[in-house]
Order: structure tokens, then sequence, then C-alpha cells
């Protein structure tokens, strides 16, 4: 079957999605958020971040009550960066933001040459220059460099365990480790992590007064509603796979692949689809090219991901539409229990035909649906049930 394999080749090419990281890099809106925000910066749910230790512990707020962030309708497409909020480090502050590339792009690196003020505690001046309440400006004391590289996604998780992909911005301060702000898909800056170390003491200059500490750091409590980022449909093709228990299954992201399936033959539309949307991204794998199955396979677990691209018959094909990950069960739950979504998201159950079984003479194929009633229809005729595998938007 030539020309399937062909086929299945050139929609495996498409909709894979963008290598830029701009879509991380975003300040979200909030009653904290600057009076002239610009919106096309910003998301529609804005997360809630938490502190992690002492003097902090338990608050539950917008990135407003962590960290300086601004955005203008007035100097449109730039988000603005100063660092820790005036009332966390209200006698220590830098003179100049950090401006976020408008597209940054996976290892992109900015150097600054930053002023930094330091208004000592009992001193009749001030660090702010909008909130110094009469007081004069505390002079410029110290000049650093800081080394800022916008790096690759990572996963990372949420207090409740949510998952979502994260691009962790790397400071360094003076040539020494300082910071990781971590900044989610679609969230904006929803985790610190402090990477100073006493080692580097001396590449600071002898009166800097101000250190990270694990008071700094910050995560997100849980995941917000999902954008809805388009729709995954179902396609079907008995005709060439006449063996397989209700035909072959293939999943088009993309309006042009679902056009293209339309116009040949013997694949036609199940009238299942699925909402794609969330905060993790989808590996998808193909088998035909190398040898293995004729078919794809998707994951968003970035663990079962990594594991399939050191299987030698299947092709990486990239990172294809997102969802979210079932949030864990707890540890006390019985044996069978089905996981639940993060708000917002409703179950995507995966079903595998079994072509593996002793006797089965047909290729390897899953489908993912969010009907319970299709996948007892498929399982009454051969298919194993796998239970909850991703979650996609309601």
């Amino acid at each position: 079957m030539p020309i399937v394999v062909t086929l299945l080749v050139v929609l495996a090419s498409s909709n894979i999605l963008a290598a830029t990281i701009d879509r991380y890099y975003l300040l979200y809106f909030s009653d904290r958020a600057w009076v002239n925000a610009d919106r096309a910066l910003s998301t529609q749910f804005p997360p809630i971040i938490q502190s992690v230790a002492q003097p902090y512990d338990g608050i539950m707020e917008s990135i407003g009550w962590f960290v300086w962030l601004e955005t203008s309708a007035l100097d449109p497409g730039v988000v603005k960066f100063f660092g820790p909020t005036r009332w966390r480090r209200a006698v220590f502050c830098k003179t100049e933001f950090t401006a976020i590339p408008t597209a940054p792009h996976a290892g992109q690196q900015i150097v600054e040459i930053n002023n930094w003020r330091y208004a000592a505690p009992g001193a009749n001046n001030s660090c702010d220059p909008d909130g110094n309440f009469g007081f004069p400006l505390a002079p410029v004391r110290w000049t650093l460099e800081d080394r800022i590289t916008f790096n690759a996604p990572v996963r990372r998780k949420a207090l409740d365990g949510g998952e979502f992909d994260a691009s962790p911005m790397v400071v360094l301060r003076a040539g020494a480790p300082w910071v990781t702000y971590l900044w989610g898909y679609r969230m904006g800056l929803v985790e610190s992590k402090y990477d100073w170390d006493p080692a580097h003491r001396a590449k600071l200059p002898d009166d800097w007064a101000v250190f990270p500490t694990s008071d700094d750091n910050f995560k997100l409590t849980t995941l917000p509603p999902p954008w809805v980022e388009g729709i995954v449909s179902e396609h079907v093709n008995e005709e060439d796979f006449p063996n397989q228990p209700g035909g072959q299954y293939f999943y088009s992201a993309s309006a042009a692949d679902s056009e293209m399936l339309d116009r040949l033959p013997n694949w036609r539309r199940t009238g299942n689809s699925f909402k794609q949307g969330g905060y993790v991204s989808v590996c998808r794998f193909y088998g035909g090219a190398n040898g293995g199955p004729n078919t794809h396979f998707y994951s968003a677990s970035d663990t079962e991901c990594n594991w399939l691209k050191g299987v030698s018959f299947l092709a990486y094909e990239g990172q294809t539409f997102r969802v979210n990950k079932p949030l864990p069960l707890a540890a006390n739950a019985p044996a069978g229990t089905q996981p639940s979504c993060p708000a917002g998201s409703k179950p995507l159950y995966r079903l595998y035909n079994n072509a593996s079984a002793p006797g089965k003479n047909y290729v390897s194929n899953h489908r993912y649906v969010t009907s319970r009633a299709t996948v007892d229809a498929a399982v009454a005729i051969g298919w194993l049930d796998e239970g909850v595998s991703m979650c996609v938007p309601e």
C-alpha cells in the first residue's frame, strides 16, 4: 500500500508546532497589571502564584506580588521586566528594566550593563522613584553586567501536580549564577528558583548587600483553564486496511490536512473530533518510514516521548498540538481509579487495536476520543481501553 504510506508521511510533516518561544514571555492581566497594559501580550487566564518559603509562605496572588512586570499600549510589543517587586526589595533596585525580546528563540542571549541603587535601612533616601514619599533618591551605587539566556522549554509541575511547559530565563549576575525565572506557555512568568551559591561571593562587589534566597522562590499553584487553539479531527480508512477492526485511524490537527484527506476516496471523517489546547505539547511518532508499523502515535508524557525516541523503527516528527496532562492520582487511590483533568479540561481516552496480540494480522493503531460510548463500541470489536491519556478543552 505505497499510496497510503506516502500520504501519511506527507501529513506527518505538517502542523508541527513552531520552535519560537514568544508565547511563553507574556504579562498576564490581573488587578495589579500596569494600567496601560498591552493586551496583545496578555493571557485571558491569570495564573495564581504561591510563595514557597518564609516570610511570604502561603501568599497566593497574581504575579504582581512577586515581580515587577509592565507592558504598555504606548510601547507595544515590549514586556518590561524589573525583577523582584518594590515591597519585596524596597531598599534595593535596578534603575533600568530588561526588555524581553519580541520573539525570543531558544538559546538567545542578551547582555545588559545595569545601574543599581541601595537605600540602607534607616537612611533618609529611597530606592523607588515612584514611591519615595518625599525622600531623595538613593544614589547609584553599583554597575553590574547581567547575562540573560532564554532557553528551550522544559516540563514543570504546579503545586497540585498539573504539568506545563516552561521556558527557563537564566540570569547570571557579574558572572555568578543568580536566578532562573520560568515562563509558562501562554501563562507568562509562573515560577522562580534562586541559583545563588556563596562560593561565587568574590564575583560581586564587597559591599553588595542582597542575594537571592529561597524567600524569593514562588511556584504556580494550579493550571488556569486552557486556551482553545483549534480542532483535531478523526479520519478513518477501511478500504486499505480491511483486516483491522474498524479500519486505520488518523488525526488531523490542521484544516489543510483535513481538506487533503477529504479529497481522497478511501478516507472519510468519522464525525469524532476534540478541541486542542493546553499547557503541554504532544509528541508525534511515525513507524512506516523506518520499517515499523504504518501508523502514528501521540503522547503528552515527556518521559514516554523521550523513551520512544530510542525505538529504532519510530521516527520522531516533532511536537504537534497542545493538551493538558491528567492530574496525578492520590497515593491512596483505589486500583483502577481514572485520573481527573485540570480546570476547563475533559478526558481524552486512548484505545489500542491490540495488533501485537498473537494471531493478529494487521497494523498497530491507536484512537483518541472523548466519548465513553465510542470507547465502549471500540472495545466491543476488540480494541483495548487504555484509559485517560490526555485532557482537552471542554
